[in-house]
């Protein structure tokens, strides 16, 4: 799901960060894109979140009148969760950090997609 939503993202971005491989690439419906946990699926997961609290901060913005607590609490926890999944992956980049398998890191990864707020 988040792959899907990434690979849509960037096809209209003015800057993408996905390869182009990724980016041409038609999916079959019920085909699974693979997950990857280099830097630059950090960074797209980072962006895609970075880009669904600023919506969510716009239709705030907009929004006369006053903002139940609970609901603001719900999509911090939320981000929260969905910024440290991806920076999780990061520490595969340092031998002495690298505490989770791969296979681990790629589950994180996956959990984080029905969670980010916004989408």
């Amino acid at each position: 799901k988040l792959i899907n939503c990434l690979i849509h993202f960037y096809k209209r971005s003015d800057t993408p960060i996905l390869p182009d491989h990724l980016l041409n690439t038609p999916m079959e419906p019920g085909q699974v894109q693979k997950l990857c946990t280099q830097p630059i699926d950090v960074a797209a997961h980072l962006k895609l979140l970075g880009e669904s609290l600023q919506v969510i901060g716009e239709r705030l913005t907009e929004h006369e009148g006053q903002i139940a607590v609970s609901g603001s609490l719900s999509v911090l926890l939320d981000s929260l969760l969905c910024a440290m999944g991806p920076l999780l992956c990061l520490t595969q980049m340092v031998p002495e950090l690298n505490g989770a398998e791969d296979e681990t890191l790629k589950q994180v990864l996956d959990n984080v997609a029905f969670i980010m707020p916004g989408l």
